[in-house]
């Protein structure tokens, strides 16, 4: 399974967006069978550390998609103002924030999900 999850919140400065991304990412390689990563990207020559995206994770492995589901809802609870959109593998997208989180609705659409393709 290859899935990419953008975060990005209207009352969450970048760090703390960013922060909350690496809390979100710990979280889903604890709680299961996903590896979870922050991508980086090649150093902008002059600038300290690797070029990061901001509220950037990316997901691949087995699908746990009911243990995935049971982070985002307590994401969701904890950071109300949170939006996160879900690529999969054939490229489409799904937007989800806490109001039209419904956690059956994403289980059903990630096991239709191809997550053979990348």
């Amino acid at each position: 399974m290859n899935l990419e999850l953008q975060l990005s919140s209207s009352e969450l400065d970048n760090d703390d967006l960013q922060a909350l991304t690496r809390q979100l990412c710990h979280s889903i390689a604890d709680a299961t069978d996903i590896e979870a990563n922050i991508p980086s990207g090649d150093a902008v020559e002059g600038a300290k550390g690797e070029l990061v995206t901001i509220g950037l994770i990316l997901l691949k492995g087995i699908p746990a998609v009911v243990a995935l589901c049971n982070v985002l809802t307590a994401y969701f609870s904890r950071e109300p103002s949170l939006e996160i959109i879900i690529e999969k593998p054939n490229g489409a997208k799904v937007r989800i924030n806490a109001k039209n989180f419904k956690p059956e609705a994403l289980q059903s659409l990630l096991a239709q999900a191809d997550f053979s393709v990348r």
